[in-house]
């Protein structure tokens, strides 16, 4: 069955990291007969269970999740695949009746789907990218800086996969990647709601989440990757539970106090990454901000009055 454009409704449910989206969405998915499609960059991969935050199938609570383990681990997976299998996924929920809710807190995920960007499948140059990867990470943002300017202040600087991905398409297109966002018509109409929580309580939040994390085995679940032949750099790019972790494991220093040493260097980096979330979050106007599940009822209930 063809769906036509923005008759869709889609919600989204976005927010700082340990704002408590995933257990928010669940329960107004139950309430509102919705399924899940997570907007998560590192919870599409098998086996990153513990430090992406997987939601286990006890939080499932019943409610369907699309867009969980559908890659392996070192397995190159682009925007552009998450984009063909989340559209997937939502016209699949539309079609049997319920509502889709787009949860997570990948930005660049959910503004994909949301704004419908436009984006191209480009060519692979082998030869290009071992060169690339034989370059370090002051190198080749030297040459981002050149050739994009725009992407080089926004651009995690330690994410070589990240950097290399910038040079790449410039180099096939020409045409630098900040400037590739183009939309297409929106396919869905859509409610976003920002996940509002006090900062200080933020930060309580997510020092505790990351000590669960550590008790649950995350050290454990980064050191199975690596002896199935993950490579470091790869774990690296994930982010910053997989790279601070990987560090710790591939130094020479595995102590007890280089532990501590490394939870707490991790605790401060997500704060920092968190703050960062939210000036991003923040410049989109069009996400209603709620601190409480009611408030949240509200905005949906207001949304699919309209519909």
């Amino acid at each position: 069955m063809e769906t036509n454009h923005n008759t869709i409704p889609l919600i989204g449910i976005v927010g700082p990291t340990a704002s408590g989206k995933s257990s928010h969405a669940i329960t107004l998915a139950k309430e509102y007969n919705g399924e899940i499609v997570s907007a998560d960059s590192r919870q599409v991969y098998r086996g990153l269970n513990i430090g992406s935050g997987k939601v286990t199938s006890d939080e499932k609570a019943g409610i369907p999740h699309h867009l969980l383990d559908v890659a392996d681990p070192g397995e190159r997976f682009t925007v552009a695949d998450y984009k063909l299998l989340a559209e997937s996924s939502i016209h699949g929920i539309y079609e049997r009746g319920r509502i889709p809710f787009l949860v997570g807190g990948s930005s660049l995920y959910v503004d994909v789907i949301v704004e419908n960007y436009l984006i191209p499948k480009s060519d692979y140059d082998e030869n290009y990218r071992a060169m690339l990867q034989r370059k370090d990470i002051p190198e080749l943002l030297e040459e981002l800086h050149i050739v994009d300017p725009a992407l080089y202040e926004s651009i995690d600087k330690q994410n070589k996969r990240r950097i290399m991905r910038g040079l790449e398409v410039f180099h096939l297109s020409g045409i630098p990647l900040s400037q590739q966002k183009k939309k297409g018509e929106r396919l869905y109409n859509s409610l976003i709601i920002g996940v509002s929580v006090d900062r200080a309580e933020l930060y309580t939040k997510i020092d505790s989440r990351v000590d669960s994390r550590i008790k649950e085995g995350m050290i454990n679940e980064v050191e199975q990757m690596l002896s199935r032949g993950v490579s470091i750099m790869w774990l690296k790019n994930l982010g910053l539970e997989y790279r601070v972790i990987t560090e710790f494991l591939c130094g020479s220093d595995r102590s007890d106090a280089s532990l501590h040493g490394h939870i707490q260097k991790l605790k401060y980096a997500i704060h920092d990454f968190a703050r960062r979330q939210l000036v991003w979050y923040r410049r989109n106007t069009s996400i209603q901000w709620c601190s409480t599940i009611d408030e949240m009822r509200r905005c949906i209930d207001a949304f699919l009055l309209n519909q």
